[in-house]
């Protein structure tokens, strides 16, 4: 229906047999716990108009291998992606909200796409089976404790002309081994690295 302004509420929670689903061009916000534990939903699409992504949304979605998000700015829930283990993300975004993987303790691996400028806060916090980061060369801002706590964490290459890193970005990241850091890196804060003992 092209007139569905929100996916409601619980609509498709514990759906288990969902594989696909297009969502209509209309809608602007998906809504808490709306695809909660569809296990064999393999990837979605969020048109332009999609604004906002409830708490839990995602939850226990653990086949949910890419999701496309074609809004550049979005809001997104608490919890909403807990449960999925390794996520290709594509689209337009540019900012990843704060807390948006945050104790997303299955998460293994993340593709991060060019148009994404700013990493906030907390937002792999605590992801705990998280072993490597790439970034693009559009990421311009980490924010506080974005990776902290991400134990399993081995390597991170960064690959933009300037970056700025805040407080605690990689705290208690143990298993850190090896970082690759160019020149033209314009900040590092205070314990940007903090508790990293293996650098």
């Amino acid at each position: 229906n092209g007139n569905i302004q929100k996916i409601p509420n619980n609509i498709f929670s514990e759906c288990s047999s969902l594989s696909e689903i297009i969502i209509p061009s209309s809608v602007t916000s998906i809504g808490n716990n709306a695809f909660y534990k569809c296990s064999k939903l393999r990837q979605i699409t969020l048109p332009l108009n999609v604004k906002n992504i409830g708490d839990r949304s995602f939850w226990g979605c653990s086949n949910l291998s890419q999701i496309t998000i074609e809004s550049p700015n979005i809001e997104i829930g608490v919890n909403a992606f807990e449960g999925i283990i390794s996520l290709n993300i594509v689209g337009h975004i540019q900012k990843i909200p704060d807390n948006t993987f945050s104790g997303c303790s299955s998460l293994t691996a993340i593709t991060i796409p060019d148009s994404v400028k700013c990493i906030g806060s907390n937002v792999f916090l605590g992801c705990s089976k998280l072993k490597q980061i790439i970034f693009p060369p559009s990421v311009e801002f980490i924010g506080e404790k974005a990776f902290s706590h991400c134990i399993a964490l081995e390597k991170l290459t960064i690959d933009p002309f300037k970056i700025r890193f805040q407080l605690n970005s990689f705290e208690n990241c143990a298993s850190l081994c090896q970082i690759t850091i160019p020149s033209t890196v314009t900040s590092i804060h205070d314990h940007a690295f903090h508790e990293c003992s293996l650098i």
